[in-house]
């Protein structure tokens, strides 16, 4: 079975209350959208994806 994911980076975290938006914030020293797709490119069940992004960004 082929299971793709789409990953939305879109936003500008205006909520999150940084002066970077939420995804590129770092925790545990690497941005938050790394740590996402690091665990989505290791797992065994996802055979492709997209992340997707707006200008921008």
């Amino acid at each position: 079975m082929n299971v793709s994911v789409i990953i939305p980076v879109t936003g500008k975290g205006k909520r999150f209350g940084e002066e970077v938006p939420k995804q590129f914030y770092e925790l545990a020293g690497q941005p938050i959208i790394l740590h996402t797709v690091k665990n989505i490119i290791t797992s065994p069940l996802i055979s492709g994806g997209v992340i997707v992004c707006g200008a921008g960004i």
